[in-house]
């Protein structure tokens, strides 16, 4: 190995040293009289352009390519955003360079034509009106077209045979004045990648000229190769112009029409929510808040194959279980029923299958996504406006690029709004797509928000080309009756506290008691029992498979009652208030069974925890806990206005009650109802009807039937009492 890294590093001296240097052996160094002489030569040549912008919509631009590069973060800043020059009454001003009398070439801002008012030329105090004339393919340039020819300027004269050594004059505006800068690249860095692209790095972009002021060619991109291409004039073949680009963005739309598409997703009403949920729109494991009530919601789906289509939505376990109806919008806005497939494990993705084919699904491009550099990229924004689709159109370039999750190469766009943008390269193919990255259990954190990320196609066509492979099966839609379903591992936990996590010599593996949970009770024959957890144990965190962080156990106590129930003056509550009551249990959803379910069933994990002082680990399966409250079979009497619902493992702890102890607990009375009237209220246990023990719903239902006076045993926590109801006969 060392003797094959020598062999590189001797290669790669010699090609360097093989390397013609833009010098030609001749003194670079310049006396300022020199330096002096150079600029003023090639100050005719020299323009401001300035964009006016505007609002549309309410929305201004977001000024792409108007960024510096950071030297400390090595990220591209924005110097300007359109919204403050927009509001400061002034215009976005770039350096130009007259390459003809009426032809003028700048940096390309790839500002959407929506937000562009006016476009003007200035030289000294000369003023002419302009528009776009052409778009380099190649590095990033845009070139404007004069109404006519402004008084004084001189166009460039390039004049490649020149000998070195050679300058590169630019202007920019600095501290409020437009500056000129004159710089050498005699001394300019050769850099060499792994693949072997080689180029000179340049200060900045401008004109690139000889000690004589002759000038040799006009670049505007960071990058000079190293063989003599750069040099001369600019090749009409380099550029697109505004008719060919009329044309290219006919072609994307058209390809948009086809194959990205509104889908409607449909979802049953959530069930009544426990204290958890309203607790879990805050809580680390959960999404955004609009998923746990939404019912409906509209989406952009890529239509990959005739009958697939990639649903561009992250949902949640809970949110993807009450999934009933995908509806994707065909052209012409036809509706065609979808059929869930699967959900991406590591995407925020559906798949779903197309009852009926369509023509024209998108190609993925499978190339490197850095060969895209700097080049000209038609691109579309698609949002999803209540149940429109609208679409923009404008161009991108890729300036640079960064490397992320599992070494993927990521595009590193000039702004924020560059996430949710679809690029396509000459072939229209589709090189990057705007989705989420899913987040593992273990890295959720409850104030961050998983924002999309421009992921290249390559990507994401390795996972559809065996997409079933990539399947996370705990995330799938489920019968109203599994809805609710949890994981668990049969112990109630207490969180840890400072104090907590001193007195049991634990602190730093706690964080001083910020994670960490104590078991207090571990229920009979559950996976803890099983495994020898006792109460007292300490757990720790979790180290689940496929996830490289570990899952820091933190329990945080949801239920505001607790001991403090107000039992006694339950009947002093207003009926209509009942129904928002919080259990006085606490809830078998909880911060730590949220996560164990979220990890997935049948996932393994090991359990890292502390019993008896001594530090364990110990290897678990997710299972699937009993029936809890929120899942337990329940049965609604219309005719008495009373809900019930089977007797839980957590509900008959709270009570004190033994698994053969008949009862069903009353979960819901509406108000002015029979039950109501007669005094029955929420959280109470009845026990027998008419005499008969009642030990599930099944029975409850049962029993009811044809009594003409129903007499119900009813418990208040240990007090008992009989209440009459007479039924209509």
């Amino acid at each position: 190995m060392y003797y094959q890294k020598q062999q590189i590093r001797i290669v790669m001296v010699i090609l360097l040293l093989s390397i013609p240097n833009v010098s030609n052996g001749q003194p670079d160094s310049l006396s300022l009289e020199e330096q002096s002489a150079i600029t003023k030569i090639l100050a005719p040549s020299l323009v401001r352009v300035e964009y006016t912008l505007q609002y549309d919509k309410g929305e201004t631009a977001e000024l792409r390519g108007w960024v510096r590069l950071c030297p400390n973060c090595g990220a591209y800043h924005p110097i300007y955003d359109g919204e403050s020059i927009v509001t400061e009454e002034r215009p976005l001003e770039i350096a130009g360079y007259l390459i003809d009398a009426t032809i003028v070439a700048s940096t390309d801002p790839m500002i959407q034509s929506r937000f562009l008012k006016t476009i003007q030329v200035v030289y000294d105090d000369q003023i002419v009106d302009a528009k776009i004339h052409a778009y380099a393919k190649e590095q990033n340039m845009m070139l404007v077209k004069l109404k006519k020819p402004l008084p004084g300027a001189k166009p460039l004269v390039f004049q490649p045979e020149t000998k070195g050594p050679y300058y590169l004059l630019s202007h920019e505006l600095l501290n409020g004045t437009w500056t000129t800068n004159l710089q050498s690249l005699g001394s300019a860095k050769i850099s060499q990648t792994q693949d072997g692209h080689s180029f000179r790095s340049l200060p900045s972009d401008g004109i690139i000229a000889a000690r004589d002021g002759t000038v040799v060619g006009l670049r505007l991109m960071n990058q000079l190769p190293l063989d003599d291409s750069w040099k001369g004039s600019l090749p009409n073949n380099s550029f697109l112009d505004v008719t060919q680009m009329e044309k290219l963005e006919s072609k994307i739309q058209k390809i948009a029409d086809q194959a990205l598409l509104r889908t409607r997703l449909n979802f049953r009403s959530p069930k009544k929510s426990s204290r958890f949920d309203r607790y879990e729109l805050m809580n680390r494991y959960g999404d955004d808040g609009e998923e746990k009530s939404t019912t409906e919601r509209n989406t952009v789906s890529i239509l990959f194959a005739p009958d697939m289509v990639l649903i561009l939505e992250k949902l949640n376990t809970k949110t993807t279980a009450r999934l009933e109806k995908i509806t994707v919008f065909a052209a012409q806005n036809e509706p065609v029923q979808a059929r869930f497939v699967g959900t991406l494990k590591d995407y925020g993705g559906l798949i779903a299958k197309l009852e009926k084919s369509l023509s024209a699904p998108i190609v993925f491009s499978a190339k490197n996504i850095r060969a895209y550099r700097d080049r000209l990229l038609p691109a579309l924004e698609v949002r999803i406006q209540g149940d429109k689709r609208v679409t923009y159109y404008q161009h991108q370039r890729i300036p640079q690029f960064e490397t992320g999750w599992r070494r993927q190469i990521f595009p590193q766009l000039m702004s924020e709004r560059g996430k949710r943008l679809f690029l396509f390269d000459e072939d229209l193919q589709l090189i990057t797509l705007p989705i989420t990255k899913r987040t593992k259990v273990s890295e959720a954190d409850r104030w961050s928000y998983n924002e999309p990320k421009m992921f290249a196609s390559k990507y994401l066509h390795e996972v559809l080309h065996n997409v079933t492979d990539h399947f996370d099966p705990s995330i799938v839609p489920l019968s109203e009756a599994e809805e609710n379903r949890l994981a668990w591992m049969g112990v109630v936990l207490q969180g840890l506290n400072p104090e907590l996590a001193r007195v049991h010599k634990i602190s730093d593996l706690t964080k001083n008691g910020q994670s960490g949970a104590l078991v207090s009770y571990v229920y009979p024959d559950s996976p803890a029992a099983q495994a020898g957890i006792e109460p007292g144990a300490i757990f720790l965190r979790l180290h689940v498979e496929d996830q490289p962080k570990p899952l820091e156990v933190k329990f945080e106590r949801e239920n505001i009652f607790g001991a403090n129930f107000p039992w006694d003056r339950l009947d002093e509550v207003p009926a209509q208030y009942l129904a928002d009551m919080p259990s006085p249990w606490p809830s078998a959803e909880n911060s730590f069974t949220r996560a164990l379910t979220n990890i997935g069933f049948d996932k393994k994990f090991i359990l890292e925890y502390i019993q008896d002082e001594e530090s364990k680990k110990k290897e678990f399966m997710v299972a699937q806990s009993p029936p809890h409250y929120d899942s337990a079979p329940r049965y609604k009497c219309e005719s008495l206005g009373m809900t019930v619902r089977d007797l839980t493992y957590e509900v008959r702890r709270y009570f004190q009650k033994q698994s053969d102890d008949p009862g069903v607990i009353v979960s819901k009375i509406e108000p002015g109802g029979k039950a109501s009237v007669s005094g029955i209220k929420p959280y109470e246990i009845i026990t027998q009807i008419n005499d008969q023990p009642v030990k599930t719903v099944k029975d409850f239902e049962t029993l009811i039937q044809g009594q003409k006076e129903l007499r119900f045993s009813v418990k208040r926590m240990t007090k008992g009492r009989v209440v009459k109801i007479k039924m209509p006969g």
